[in-house]
């Protein structure tokens, strides 16, 4: 059983000479057992410093010892043993039980190595105390930081006590009594007073390490300069350093089994190991002392070995300690004692505590799986080889940079010379790569961002990183990195400079470039053109403090302080030049970054509009002039319109009241007359106005829904007594293939065909008037619609026609006096029919009629887009009845109007002739609606308004009466608290649906108003201004196309930098692009997109998928819109 538990077994003399010893020993030290060795163990004895006299005496003793000894092999090599020696009764001699610690002393040189170099990089003195018995005690080392940190010599270690600081030496010789006498660590804290040196304050510590009865006690400890920490003792808790030392007891602890009672044996070193006390008793049985996932294991390794399959019981496991913690221990053992039947009946071994070595093992472990994870995930190629030139480490990114058909874990053991002829023929120059490689490796210097060429055409930059540990080259690392699509974009961007400032230098563009204290760092001939000063000058002086007035020189300052913010801006800059000309400049500014997306200074483009300020001014005074002449056209207008609109309102109305009272047939013709004028002098005054509005572009088209045979219809009911009159046929007719509703403005295509059908019916004498609508195409969509208008008159001579359409023309005087009109309903006809996409033509000859025709296109509408039809039922105006009307008017004939159609409804009226007289009968009286005038005098409309609002709180509907039918008389009568409006002359219908609304809520319709169709889309309208474009290149098409081509292809870039930025999470990514991207769309005024790219550029947390993502898709969806308009435009400007 000792054979097999130690390594060598030998019998010892009382002298301590081996007399005996096994075949182990032979293994052990070479020498065989004939040969000569006894004194073999006596001269290790010696060589370790022991006493031979001590050792003999200890053996007489019959004392147990456990000896580490040095030995010398017989091949000359130092071996280091445990001699273990086991006394026997005399007068048997004692055993002595060798165990090899070669291999744990070479690793505690290894520890001390180590421990060498942590003495001298430590911030303290670390040193150890040995107390002996009979040699005595003292330091047995001390580091070299004593000289460094205190100014003490090595060989004055021994006398440090001398250089305590006197008033400190009691503290010193108590904290070392306390030490000595109580078993206690020492700590002490003091001056040290060294000749030559200033005062210093020290701390001391140690602990007991280790002790035993041959060896003593040792304690280790440090001392450490605490002097800073003294002058600052508020910090001095934060900023202590502690430095330990602990030597863990190393021992194996025996272990026995009884297979026939169950006991189990522990020895003391065993219970001391799991720390148990000597009265503390064990567990009940090995299953509570083993970890539950230990059991099986352990089983396993005992079976294995019963049945033989093992030559010893071992097994590496977890025991349970006393304070309930595992520890690590290897357990050995072997079958000591067997009955007849070669059972076992004990079992007899060690426990070896191994949890440094399992943590030290975990730990490396964990380590090189972080390492082998980290560089796996590299996006770079990554290879790590040895000294001998074999691959210890590669990653999947190597394999796919050189289409290796290999794994990162087939590389590993691989010989990289081999490996570069592998891949040496995927570079382009193979030869060249070669001879590289192996100067590289034979140089064995650092060697970084070189590149080759792959013959693929890709291009991979290497960073080659020789290993040195102890000056000991120990391999190299090698990273290789695919930068084909960098290298791409830094020429591409090279080239777009190279293009851009050509550009800029041929369009006369200035070009200056200015650090963060706007210094010119530099300017194009351009520049100094325009200026008049040349580089030097600039190079000299402070640009803004040469160009800029006093006066202007903050703004500016200002401006310069956004550049250096990282914000971009266009403006207008006023200078004065070198020989003293005012000029103006157009500048855009942005900030200028480096590499490292810093901002290091700014640069601007300067254009010369000093020629378009001047014209500027000019069309400025021009335009003041037109906006008088307008004003004044304006109230030209109004003041007509007010004074016709007035007595034609009395003439209307009164032919409607007198028509409700019985007529014979004469009073009815010259009624209808009256009205027929009436009608006629209304178009007269509406063309007037058309022709005011469209001449300022204010007249609006409507798209509702409407029949094309009802408007028809609707036409011929109007002009069907004219044509009676003359005894002409008039027929109107329409297409039958015709869609049942189109959408349009039928308002102004009924006023276009009154126009040109009432012409025809004044012209023509006899014969007939046709109106005709054709299908001329059909989609699934729309329609393209012809109307015609033919007659049989008079005609229209061949010289006129190109001017027929002018405003107030007419073919001669003698046609105005006899057939009279204003000659503005052709005119009219034809903007109205340009404004709804269509075009008017008229085809005449003398004496043989007149065809007049124009086309729409129309898109197809249903039901539901019908206009909803109101009348006044009876039921509303039986509801109408009784309600009290404030009828404000200053005209007694349109009182009396009004007052004609109210009382007909049955509604009560109380008149004011103006806006005071209204305000007092308010003031007295509850109404339901107010009819106010606007133009009145004493008070106007809109000052009673205000005052009925504002002084009596009225919230009574009030609804305005003008003949002032222009642009914005709306818009004041609802400003001033009017609640609608009612141009005059108005109808009677008109005004009782109006009070309905007002007073009742409601009015009746006889066709319901279904969901309005969508209407289909519109040409989408234009996501970017070129404005600015356009001015920098001075309405170049060239420079437009290429700014276009420019930022077409930035947008394309930002929307992949944008995705991969998300994809990869990146927020810094994502905010350079965001950055890059926002001045391009500030000077396009591209403005739906800027908030989310400001969102994206401003951002600073971490990133958030739930805010970013969605932002980043709309602005993706948004660039990708605007790229395409921009491409439609630049194939435009192309001629395509």
């Amino acid at each position: 059983m000792l054979e097999a538990a130690f390594d060598a077994v030998v019998l010892l003399s009382p002298e301590g000479t081996i007399t005996w010893a096994n075949p182990g020993f032979e293994r052990l030290t070479g020498f065989g057992r004939t040969q000569p060795v006894p004194e073999l163990l006596l001269g290790a004895l010696a060589e370790a410093g022991y006493s031979l006299p001590e050792f003999r005496q200890q053996l007489a003793a019959a004392q147990p010892l456990r000896l580490d000894l040095p030995l010398r092999h017989a091949d000359g090599r130092r071996l280091w043993v445990r001699l273990k020696v086991v006394p026997q009764p005399a007068p048997e001699p004692c055993f002595g039980l060798l165990e090899d610690l070669t291999a744990s002393q070479q690793a505690a040189q290894e520890q001390n190595a180590r421990f060498s170099y942590l003495t001298e990089h430590v911030p303290g003195v670390l040193f150890q105390w040995h107390r002996r018995r009979r040699i005595g005690s003292g330091l047995t080392y001390i580091s070299p930081q004593l000289t460094a940190m205190f100014g003490i010599a090595p060989e004055q270690a021994h006398r440090l006590a001398d250089f305590i600081h006197p008033d400190d030496r009691a503290a010193w010789q108590s904290s070392l009594r306390q030490m000595l006498r109580q078993g206690t660590d020492w700590a002490f804290e003091g001056r040290l007073v060294v000749p030559g040196q200033p005062e210093r304050w020290c701390r001391g510590s140690a602990r007991l390490s280790s002790a035993d009865a041959t060896h003593g006690q040792l304690y280790s400890g440090i001392i450490t300069d605490i002097t800073p920490l003294k002058l600052a003792e508020e910090s001095v808790q934060a900023h202590e350093q502690r430095w330990r030392l602990a030597i863990e007891r190393f021992g194996d602890g025996a272990w026995e089994f009884n297979y026939q009672t169950g006991e189990e044996y522990f020895s003391a070193a065993y219970r001391a190991m799991l720390g148990y006390s000597g009265r503390q008793p064990l567990p009940a049985t090995w299953e509570q002392h083993v970890h539950p996932d230990d059991r099986q294991l352990s089983l396993d390794a005992a079976n294995r070995y019963l049945r033989g399959e093992a030559p010893i019981y071992s097994v590496e496991r977890r025991l349970r300690c006393a304070d309930g913690h595992y520890k690590w221990v290897l357990t050995r053992g072997l079958v000591t004692l067997r009955d007849e039947q070669g059972q076992p009946l004990i079992m007899t071994g060690v426990h070896t505590d191994i949890s440094a070595m399992k943590q030290a093992v975990a730990a490396l472990e964990a380590s090189t799986l972080r390492l082998s994870t980290t560089i796996a995930n590299f996006q770079e190629g990554i290879l790590l080889e040895d000294e001998n030139h074999r691959v210890v480490l590669a990653n999947e990114a190597l394999c796919r940079i050189f289409a290796l058909d290999a794994t990162p874990t087939e590389l590993v053991g691989y010989d990289t010379s081999l490996l570069g002829q592998r891949v040496q023929g995927r570079f382009r120059h193979p030869e060249e790569f070669a001879r590289r490689y192996d100067a590289i490796v034979q140089n064995q210097q650092l060697v970084t961002a070189e590149t080759f060429e792959l013959a693929d055409g890709r291009t991979v930059q290497g960073d080659f990183v020789p290993i040195f540990v102890a000056e000991r080259y120990i391999g190299h690392l090698w990273k290789f990195e695919d930068v084909t699509e960098r290298l791409n974009s830094e020429q591409a961007l090279r080239r777009r400079e190279e293009k851009y400032r050509g550009i800029i230098d041929n369009m006369k563009l200035g070009l200056v470039e200015m650090d963060l204290e706007s210094h010119v760092t530099f300017t194009n001939q351009a520049f100094c053109d325009i200026t008049g000063y040349c580089d030097d000058e600039f190079a000299t002086q402070h640009i803004m403090s040469v160009l800029v007035s006093p006066d202007d020189l903050r703004l500016t300052q200002e401006r310069a302080q956004r550049r250096r913010a990282g914000e971009s801006e266009t403006y207008e800059l006023a200078i004065r030049t070198k020989g003293g000309q005012a000029k103006w400049l157009l500048v855009s500014a942005a900030p200028l970054y480096n590499d490292e997306r810093q901002v290091v200074g700014s640069i601007g483009i300067a254009l010369d509009i000093t020629h378009q300020k001047q014209l500027e001014n000019h069309l400025r005074a021009a335009k003041e002039q037109a906006e008088d002449s307008a004003r004044v056209k304006e109230l030209f207008l109004a003041n007509m319109s007010h004074e016709i609109r007035t007595p034609l309102n009395a003439i209307l109305g009164m032919g409607q009241l007198l028509a409700k009272t019985p007529l014979d047939s004469s009073q009815q013709t010259y009624l209808r007359a009256i009205a027929t004028s009436g009608e006629n002098l209304l178009v007269i005054l509406n063309d007037i106005l058309d022709l005011s509005k469209i001449g300022v572009s204010q007249l609006l088209i409507e798209r509702i829904g409407f029949s094309v045979p009802e408007l028809l219809r609707q036409i011929e009911k109007s002009l069907h007594f004219k044509a009676e009159e003359k005894s002409l046929s008039f027929l109107a007719q329409a297409d039958e293939r015709l869609p049942a509703v189109l959408l349009g403005d039928p308002y102004r295509i009924t006023q276009v065909l009154l126009n040109l059908a009432g012409n025809a019916l004044k012209f023509t004498e006899k014969g007939s008037v046709t109106i005709n609508c054709m299908l001329e195409q059909a989609t699934a969509t729309s329609v393209a619609l012809r109307f015609e208008v033919a007659d049989t008159g008079i005609g229209i001579d061949a010289d006129y026609l190109v001017d027929i359409f002018k405003e107030f023309s007419q073919e001669d005087s003698s046609v105005t006096r006899k057939f009279g009109g204003t000659g503005l309903g052709l005119s009219i006809s034809r903007q109205l029919v340009q404004l709804m996409g269509g075009e008017i033509r008229i085809d005449s000859r003398k004496h043989h009629g007149t065809r007049s025709h124009f086309t729409l296109r129309l898109p197809i509408g249903t039901a539901a887009d019908l206009p909803q039809k109101t009348l006044v039922t009876a039921s509303i105006r039986a509801r109408l009845q009784g309600l009290r009307i404030l009828l404000v008017e200053d005209n007694q004939f349109n009182r009396q109007i009004a007052r004609g159609f109210l009382h007909n409804a049955g509604l009560l009226v109380q008149e004011a002739e103006n806006g005071a007289v209204a305000v007092e009968l308010a003031r007295h009286y509850a109404f339901d609606a107010v009819l106010m005038d606007v133009q009145m005098p004493v008070m106007n409309g809109l000052e009673a308004t205000a005052r009925l609002r504002e002084q009596l709180k009225l919230a009574t509907p009030i609804i305005a009466l003008t003949a002032n039918a222009i642009k914005g008389e709306r818009e004041r009568c609802l400003a001033a608290g009017m609640n609608d409006y009612l141009a005059k002359p108005f109808q009677e219908d008109d005004l009782l649906k109006t009070l309905a609304r007002w007073t009742l809520g409601e009015i009746t319709a006889e066709t319901a108003v279904g969901p309005a169709t969508p209407e289909p889309p519109a040409k989408a309208a234009p996501l970017y201004n070129l404005d600015l474009v356009r001015r920098v290149g001075q309405n170049d098409p060239a420079f437009t196309a290429l700014m276009l081509e420019s930022f077409i292809e930035g947008c394309e870039e930002a929307i992949a930098e944008l995705q991969t930025a998300v994809s990869q999470q990146d927020t810094m990514q994502l905010r350079a692009a965001a950055h890059k991207l926002k001045p391009s769309l500030d000077h396009l005024h591209v403005h739906h997109i800027l908030p989310a790219v400001a969102a994206l550029d401003t951002w600073r947390a971490p990133f958030d998928a739930a805010v970013l993502s969605p932002l980043v898709t709309q602005t993706v969806e948004l660039l990708g819109q605007l790229a395409a308009q921009m491409k439609q435009e630049l194939r435009e400007l192309q001629g395509e």
